[in-house]
């Protein structure tokens, strides 16, 4: 997809960049087909990432983020919280919130080892 989209760009700036013809009809064919590959890959990648991390527990979930994210920019700003100890703090009390222990008793013998 890629290589037809850059050939089609080279022909097309070799010949003048012409505004109408075959040459024009194929490179703003090759363009947008391109450009719409390449965001449907991104979601794919996102939807992949979040199917991953739901799968995951524990460390698991924490190697698979680390694994994803290596290497790339982190943010280093939350809801205006740059301190990492606040930020980890925070997020903490969000998950108390909205996870509840399917039984209390799994839940307990999770804490105690």
């Amino acid at each position: 997809m890629k290589k037809n989209a850059v050939k089609s760009c080279r022909i097309w700036r070799e010949a003048g960049k012409p505004r109408y013809g075959p040459i024009y009809s194929k490179y703003c064919q090759g363009k947008p087909l391109y450009k719409k590959r390449m965001k449907k890959e991104t979601m794919s990648f996102s939807n992949d990432l979040h199917d991953t991390l739901l799968r995951k527990s524990g460390q698991d979930f924490w190697k698979t983020c680390r694994s994803y994210l290596t290497g790339k920019l982190l943010v280093l700003q939350i809801d205006g919280i740059t301190d990492d100890k606040m930020i980890a703090d925070n997020f903490a009390r969000h998950l108390e919130k909205v996870c509840t222990p399917f039984s209390r008793a799994r839940n307990d013998d999770l804490k105690a080892s």
